[in-house]
């Protein structure tokens, strides 16, 4: 279960940027996940809830929302959604396809209270 890894990861990454911004509180952590990510976005949050505690975070919630999955055809540049597995360029008919959306996970924002001056 590498979203308990994950979620430590996010833990740790927001803790610093609370320390290096001076944020006294998070409230909110909004995260984007692609559905070409391979993230089980309900491991994700049952980890971050299962080690918050004893941290900075312990009542911060946690926001998933999903970012779409995209491609850009190689030959011809158009860039489509993928909604629906598409191995061809509904352009041009080109198969030489690189993903440029959705296999993603990052933190979209934090929603703070309190910041320290």
């Amino acid at each position: 279960m590498h979203e308990l890894s994950l979620a430590h990861a996010l833990i740790k990454s927001v803790i610093r940027e609370m320390t290096e911004r001076r944020i006294a509180r998070v409230t909110t952590i909004c995260v984007r996940i692609g559905p070409l990510s391979g993230i089980m976005t309900e491991a994700l949050a049952f980890g971050f809830e299962s080690l918050r505690s004893d941290t900075p975070l312990a009542a911060t919630q946690l926001r998933i929302e999903e970012s779409p999955a995209a491609a850009v055809c190689q030959r011809c540049a158009h860039t489509f959604p993928l909604d629906e597995p598409v191995f061809s360029c509904p352009e041009c008919g080109s198969e030489d396809l690189r993903i440029s959306g959705g296999d993603d996970l990052h933190i979209a924002y934090l929603e703070v209270e309190n910041v320290c001056v």
